[in-house]
């Protein structure tokens, strides 16, 4: 944690900065009027937020208990599914209808179906452990959502010929929903399956069960380029089967003069470092960069017994486009170009919430193309 000294040598960085508050995971700088863009996503390796507003808070720190109570959790080291599903399980038995967890590394928020029940803050602790703990009580769960057909902007022209090559970051359509409207997402990577086929990721409620067809919208109608054959009932991976005259390349749309970039691996949480730079190029909004901001668990009912949907959390604001909702499927990669998870929606904060791909490696896929040195392994999990 930075202290009251560093704080003030960092505000000094930026010209008209009239406070710098530091809130856990990130630097607040607070502004009269906005300096010139572009800003900075991050300050001494913190993630940054610029603004006006002399209170906002960038990420919400959630309503905390008083209670002396404790609460144990599995603890597997600093960044484990298991601790962070030990807490869900801990407050599903204390009777929270839990929609989520969100382990930012300092600290949990968890978010809450329902309003906050009386005595709320006599029941629960402020702290597990070392972390801080928040909650959120929403009466509508965050759904992940696609869009209507929507055509490439001018920042990442979609001019590849898609009859014959798909690759990371294509603009996929589904078939008409039972509205009769078609949505948008956007083309994950290809993986191999145990039995040798090549598939290609994609977002699951991108594609409705009226129809499996995933079309490219530059060419439709009229031509298909896969079928979705496999939902997870966990999460929202999808994987699609592409025409038998398609084939795939895992090289990512580049950044203008930029060299080609060929994701290489997948990689799973204990690999990773909190605030790792991550990127991410879609046909809406080009190539922006961001920062790995932690994990997240949504606990549900599947094949009857308690599951686990595991997720990650990016950012990539502080003065970037907000990313749009059809970004989904879209595969976000770290600087060693290996994948660390799929986009499934943004919220009004521009916090990005996105599903690992460690359940298809669990069910013995792998990358397509990649050899096993420096892609997924079984500790990762």
């Amino acid at each position: 944690m930075p202290t009251s000294e560093q704080l003030s040598i960092l505000s000094r960085l930026f010209a008209g900065c009239v406070r710098l508050d530091y809130l856990p995971p990130m630097m607040v700088f607070r502004f009269k009027v906005l300096p010139a863009k572009p800003w900075p996503l991050t300050v001494a390796r913190i993630p940054a937020f610029f603004t006006t507003d002399g209170e906002h808070h960038p990420i919400d720190f959630g309503e905390m208990g008083h209670s002396k109570d404790v609460i144990k959790i599995l603890v597997e080291g600093p960044s484990g599914w298991r601790s962070i599903e030990s807490l869900a399980e801990e407050l599903i038995a204390r009777g929270f209808d839990v929609a989520r967890v969100e382990w930012f590394g300092v600290r949990f928020l968890v978010h809450v179906r329902g309003l906050m029940p009386a005595q709320f803050r006599s029941k629960v602790p402020m702290r597990v452990g070392e972390l801080g703990l928040g909650f959120v009580f929403e009466t509508v769960d965050r759904n992940p959502h696609a869009l209507q057909l929507k055509m490439p902007t001018e920042i990442d022209i979609d001019d590849t010929d898609y009859k014959k090559v798909m690759r990371p970051g294509v603009l996929l359509m589904s078939g008409p929903n039972e509205q009769g409207l078609t949505l948008s997402t956007t083309s994950g990577v290809c993986v191999n399956a145990p039995n040798g086929d090549k598939l290609m990721t994609c977002a699951g409620h991108g594609f409705p069960a009226t129809s499996d067809l995933v079309y490219h919208p530059t060419n439709a109608p009229g031509h298909q380029v896969g079928s979705v054959v496999w939902k997870s009932a966990v999460s929202d991976l999808a994987l699609v089967k592409l025409s038998d005259t398609i084939t795939y390349s895992q090289e990512t749309f580049s950044p203008a003069l930029g060299e080609a970039i060929v994701l290489r691996g997948i990689k799973g949480l204990g690999k990773m470092n909190l605030f790792d730079t991550v990127n991410l190029n879609t046909p809406y909004n080009g190539h922006v960069c961001g920062s790995f901001m932690g994990a997240t668990v949504d606990p549900l009912i599947a094949d009857g017994e308690l599951r686990f949907a595991r997720g990650k959390m990016t950012y990539f604001g502080n003065g970037n486009e907000r990313l749009r909702d059809g970004c989904c499927g879209a595969v976000i990669w770290d600087d060693d170009l290996d994948v660390i998870s799929s986009f499934q929606f943004v919220d009004d904060k521009n916090m990005t919430y996105s599903t690992v791909l460690e359940e298809l490696t669990v069910l013995g896929y792998t990358l397509s193309g990649i050899q096993p040195i420096g892609s997924f392994r079984d500790d990762d999990v």
